[in-house]
């Protein structure tokens, strides 16, 4: 896992330890930031509703940083960052929904980046296809059921933050320059 990687395993845990689950002062509450508390639109990624939305965030980010350490590199904070503006962004765009808190949106952003770097470069290219396939299945499938496939959490699942954490990983993937590995025998002509 990299740095930034332990730093958000290390920020979400703490929460979590010393918060316990929904933290009142930090999950998204959408008249809270009208009225000006603001940092509820990062801190509310930091925090989940219960010890089971915790542990399959916490689990899925280790994952994902130690899958992708060598994809994402020095660019797992700008990830991170599209990411929660991603989600933000959804956030704000539905009236109706008053609270969100979780991590998992923003996975979804590390996933899909990672993934369509990949298939930029070329490595893995036909693992990396079908596994962003599955995510983008699985998540229409989550908004089309209103169910969470692989969890059951206390509070009501939200895809549409999973949909937009995806948009926002293929948005910064292909909007930024990626090096293509390089051949052995490119490596092997430099002087």
């Amino acid at each position: 896992m990299s740095r930034c990687g332990w730093l958000w395993f290390a920020v979400v845990s703490g929460a979590w330890a010393g918060f316990g689950p929904a933290p009142e002062p930090w999950v998204y509450d959408r008249a809270a930031v009208a009225a000006g508390q603001w940092w509820r639109l990062i801190t509310g990624h930091f925090v989940h509703a219960d010890i089971e939305h915790f542990a399959w965030n916490a689990a899925a980010l280790a994952t994902l940083t130690a899958l992708f350490k060598a994809d994402l590199g020095r660019r797992l904070p700008a990830v991170l960052g599209a990411g929660i503006l991603g989600v933000d962004l959804f956030l704000l765009g539905n009236p109706q929904l008053a609270y969100y808190c979780g991590l998992s949106g923003i996975l979804n952003t590390v996933l899909a980046a990672a993934l369509v770097m990949r298939i930029l470069t070329r490595r893995d290219r036909a693992l990396a296809s079908a596994v962003l396939l599955a995510a983008l299945a699985k998540v229409l499938y989550e908004m089309g059921s209103g169910q969470a496939l692989l969890t059951q959490i206390s509070w009501t699942p939200v895809p549409g933050a999973h949909l937009f954490g995806l948009a926002a990983g293929l948005i910064y993937a292909v909007t930024r320059p990626v090096n293509a590995p390089q051949s052995r025998t490119t490596l092997e002509a430099r002087p």
